[in-house]
């Protein structure tokens, strides 16, 4: 979960920021199948502060749980400032329609270029 969570803190964070939610499978039909929720707890603080070791410039996200439907389903808030931001090892991701996409040159150049 850490590596996702990294993943998608950096898209978010490259982006204008937004909200993960884990603990709904993507392109599912149907609340039954989609909204599976968590069956483990993650450690919120030390989650926390592998975000914040592992991303480069430091990154503010919040971490908020939700029932929803009896199931438990962990938020995900990223707060952007200061991007382009990348994994302290060098990888970067940006939002792209409803995707995340390899932050290459051409991304990259669009993003210092992006009115604030």
């Amino acid at each position: 979960m850490q590596e996702l969570a990294k993943e998608m803190a950096v898209c978010l964070g490259n982006a204008s920021g937004g909200t993960v939610v884990f603990g709904v499978k993507e392109r599912t039909r149907g609340y039954d199948k989609a909204i599976v929720g968590l069956d483990f707890a993650p450690d919120l603080e030390a989650l926390n502060a592998t975000l914040y070791d592992s991303i480069d410039p430091k990154l503010p996200v919040q971490f908020e749980w939700l029932m929803y439907g009896g199931r438990r389903l962990l938020l995900m808030h990223v707060h952007p400032s200061m991007p382009p931001y990348t994994t302290t090892s060098g990888k970067g991701w940006m939002r792209v329609g409803k995707d995340c996409k390899p932050l290459t040159g051409s991304l990259l150049r669009q993003l210092r270029e992006r009115p604030d």
